[in-house]
């Protein structure tokens, strides 16, 4: 019996220092993107961009044929970047925040959008974040550490991507405590 404690301890604990050791890489890589490509990425959001359309392969889109037009420039809503599900960490130091994964899935990859996250508990905010760049990674997920001190757990956090113009927001119920949890959106 202590033999299973250790190992869920250890497993744990290696979990914990894996989720930190890449919070902190992405957190480095998302300030030097923002720092030298904020220009860039709004030349990019008005430039046609067709080359995407063939080479990705759409799992969550319908099967079919893929027509393009080069003249125009319309936004399809198959384009947005919506939350799938979130995983969030407490470290239950109510001086650190929350570390939260957003799964907005691989067909989005390398594709750069502003993030910002308001965390609440009980209908009472606890600060929204300002709009933050942020860069898909390749297997479709934005990591996102809110520094926010915290008095309490959060219950509630809504997420707001703006893109090209065009905000998408989606709320998630938390459960109040440490640790790690998956949430879908409601």
């Amino acid at each position: 019996m202590k033999n299973k404690s250790l190992i869920i301890i250890c497993i744990t604990a290696i979990i914990c220092v894996l989720i930190a050791s890449l919070t902190i890489i992405n957190i480095t890589n998302n300030n030097q993107d923002q720092q030298t490509n904020t220009l860039s990425t709004n030349n990019m959001n008005t430039s046609n961009s067709t080359n995407s359309t063939n080479n990705n392969s759409n799992s969550e889109g319908t099967t079919g044929s893929t027509t393009e037009s080069s003249e125009s420039s319309d936004y399809s809503s198959t384009d947005k970047v919506t939350v799938a599900g979130v995983s969030f960490h407490s470290d239950g130091n109510p001086d650190t925040g929350e570390t939260a994964i957003l799964y907005v899935g691989g067909i989005h990859r390398d594709k750069k959008v502003e993030v910002s996250m308001d965390y609440s508990r009980d209908g009472k905010s606890f600060g929204g974040s300002e709009y933050n760049w942020y860069t898909v990674s390749e297997g479709g997920a934005i990591t996102i550490y809110t520094s926010t001190p915290m008095s309490k757990y959060p219950d509630k956090c809504v997420i707001k991507i703006r893109e090209n113009g065009e905000v998408t927001t989606a709320t998630f119920y938390l459960e109040t405590r440490k640790g790690g949890q998956h949430v879908s959106p409601s």
